[in-house]
This record gives C-alpha cells, structure tokens and sequence, in this order.
C-alpha cells in the first residue's frame, strides 16, 4: 500500500493536487520526530548524575535537569498517543475512502445519463419544457422528457430512456388551422452601433 493517497482532480488537463498522507505515514512522522529528540537527549541522560561525585559537583547551567523534563514531556507524549484508540482505528480511513467511492461512483452515473450522452433539444410547450431527441416523423423515433424546470425535462428525458413504446410521450402534428392563426415569430431586433 502506498504511503499516500493521491487526490483525484475530476476535471482533464488540470493541475493535480498534493498527495493526501495517510494516518499510517503521518503517525510514523510524529513517532519519529519524538523517538529523535530522545536520541538527542541520550548524552545528557546517561551522564552519572553529579550529586554522587566525590568532590563538589559543578554547575551544568540546568541542563541536565532540563533534559530530563524534556524527556520526561516526550514520554507523556508517546502515551497520549498510544492511549488514543482513533489513532488505531481505520474507521475514519474507511470513511474516506468511502467518501472518494461516492463522488467516483456519482460521477460515473452523470457521465453514463441519457440528457448528457444524447444532448437532447428543448422546447417549451404551454408553459413546460421539453427535451426530445430523436426523428419524430418516424413512428417510436422520438424520445421525449417533460417537466416545469430544465432539469426536470432532463431528468424525465433520462427516465424516458427506460419507458416502454406504449408509454412513451408523443408528439401530436399541428394542426392547419393552428399553423395559419400562428404569426411567424418576430425577427430580433438589432441593436444600433454606437460609434465612439
């Protein structure tokens, strides 16, 4: 198993982002920085401590004492860490990477989606949209999607794709009379240009 877990960027041809540490490599990080400031520590610690020199002892500046109360922190430090049970535990791995399995797993599913793959074209009946794709001069040619919203057209669209024939939505051909009271939609109107 690697030491990190490399973060994913979705989006193609953007720049990567830093390798998330494992609780594994981040733990061993800290166990090490401790265990080499004890190793640090060792000269003043072996030393015979003075008080039991036959002549007078001399003064160390404190250092020995300090080297010892500095042990003695890193000691309580390791035993924080080793009493603590999260540290042990893969609950909080397993989280994320059930977590990256989602958005993975989500992902796939929009990429796989009808309305995404077939890029179906929209119009807006009595007040609805539609999304159809499809020839609707052939009979069952045509795929349709309806709905008060865009995304509910969509979202019925990609529901469409599972109906059966007999359940499909169709289209009913304008009537003659319907086409002669429709006005033509107006031209839209240009713009004047501004000199400057």
């Amino acid at each position: 198993m690697n030491n990190t877990t490399q973060a994913q960027n979705p989006v193609p041809g953007a720049p990567q982002g830093q390798p998330l540490p494992c609780r594994e490599t981040v733990s061993n990080f800290q166990f090490e920085t401790l265990f080499s400031a004890l190793e640090s520590l060792r000269p003043y610690l072996l030393l015979p401590p003075r008080e039991l020199e036959a002549e007078a002892p001399q003064l160390d500046g404190g250092v020995v004492a300090a080297a010892v109360a500095t042990f003695t922190k890193i000691c309580d430090r390791m035993e924080v860490m080793l009493a603590d049970n999260d540290r042990w535990s893969l609950k909080q791995n397993d989280e994320l990477y059930s977590a990256i399995t989602n958005y993975y797993r989500d992902a796939g599913s929009t990429l796989t989606r009808p309305s995404r793959n077939f890029r179906p074209e929209f119009t807006i009946i009595n007040g609805e949209y539609i999304a159809m794709w499809g020839n609707p001069n052939l009979p069952g040619g045509i795929v349709i999607g309806k709905g008060p919203t865009p995304e509910a057209a969509l979202l019925d669209f990609d529901i469409a794709f599972k109906r059966k024939t007999d359940e499909q939505y169709r289209l009913a051909p304008a009537s003659e009379e319907r086409l002669k009271s429709t006005p033509p939609p107006a031209p839209p109107k240009k713009k004047p240009r501004e000199r400057g």
